[in-house]
């Protein structure tokens, strides 16, 4: 008997709508004792051994969220709307539980798919911080559509491959060139490492280019870092130079990247992770999908969102 992979949704006669999803599919219920049972086959992915068809003892103290041998995360969606004509600025999360081992995902502006999503702004929840009894947590920035982690950095003058006063910086090594900038100050603070993603603008679009030469169009930075995008290393303001770099046991292809960035302009710009310096969430309500890992059973009571309004919202409210 192979393991039944349905959904279970629950009705509720008082108030008369479906209420919840649950993440056990049995095939078949009963009671004995006042003790809830169900019957399926061994879930797949059962993390403990149980018989290939069994009956399922639930809301087991030594089982929860646990079913067929597999368990599952305790998940809750909710929307926050208050005041739904102002376009908000999410700022925080509180909820009333007696967990901290709540995660999931932010966003608003969604739109179905299939639909323009230029306006979707979403972002991870990583965990809360206890404070007076309640769990706390910044909301985090939007993954999707942010500029505020793109910075205009300066303008690329030419290449210098075979320099002693560059190829000698602390650091610089065969994974590792070295462009020079222009007579200008960058115009940002250009920190090293891999959190900072060289980006090139063609005139129309963002560029990248990856240890091997590959130019890419940019959409977002975890895509940059997967296709091995080249980072700035450092800036040396003695020398009014960019150290540019890869992974540690890379080497950079020079000179492909000399022949792709001869074909569009050299403005450097620096991209840094979006989760971190990405754009505010804004938007006129904020969808939280939460998600609780614990083995033990949970309670929350209220979930709080603190948020202000836009400068450019002609709506009144408040927070």
């Amino acid at each position: 008997m192979g393991y039944y992979t349905g959904q279970t949704i629950a009705f509720s006669h008082k108030g008369g709508f479906w209420k919840t999803r649950y993440s056990f599919t049995p095939t078949c219920y009963a009671t004995v004792d006042n003790h809830f049972i169900s019957t399926n086959a061994k879930h797949p992915n059962a993390e403990e051994e149980v018989a290939d068809v069994n009956f399922w003892m639930h809301e087991s103290s030594m089982k929860h969220n646990t079913f067929y041998g597999k368990r599952h995360m305790s998940k809750v969606c909710v929307v926050c709307n208050q005041d739904p004509s102002a376009v908000k600025i999410f700022k925080s999360l509180s909820l009333e539980s007696n967990s901290n081992n709540w995660t999931g995902m932010s966003s608003t502006n969604i739109n179905p798919l299939g639909s323009n999503q230029s306006e979707l702004q979403m972002g991870s929840i990583e965990g809360f911080t206890a404070k007076e009894g309640n769990q706390y947590s910044e909301l985090p920035r939007s993954i999707a559509n942010s500029d505020s982690h793109i910075d205009f950095a300066c303008t690329v003058s030419e290449i210098v491959t075979n320099n002693t006063q560059f190829t000698s910086l602390p650091g610089v090594g065969q994974n590792h060139i070295v462009w020079s900038v222009d007579a200008s100050i960058p115009s940002v603070s250009i920190n090293g490492g891999m959190g900072s993603v060289a980006l090139f603008r063609d005139g129309n679009e963002f560029k990248y280019f990856n240890l091997d030469g590959d130019v890419f169009t940019y959409t977002t930075f975890n895509e940059a870092l997967q296709n091995n995008a080249v980072h700035v290393h450092s800036y040396n303001a003695a020398t009014n130079a960019i150290v540019f770099g890869g992974e540690a046991t890379d080497t950079v292809n020079t000179t492909a990247i000399l022949s792709g960035i001869a074909n569009f302009g050299m403005h450097l710009y620096v991209v840094s992770n979006p989760a971190i310096n990405g754009d505010p969430m804004r938007g006129h309500y904020l969808y939280l999908d939460l998600s609780n890992n614990s083995t033990t059973p949970v309670e929350t009571y209220a979930i709080n969102v603190d948020y202000e309004n836009t400068k450019l919202d002609g709506s009144v409210g408040g927070n």
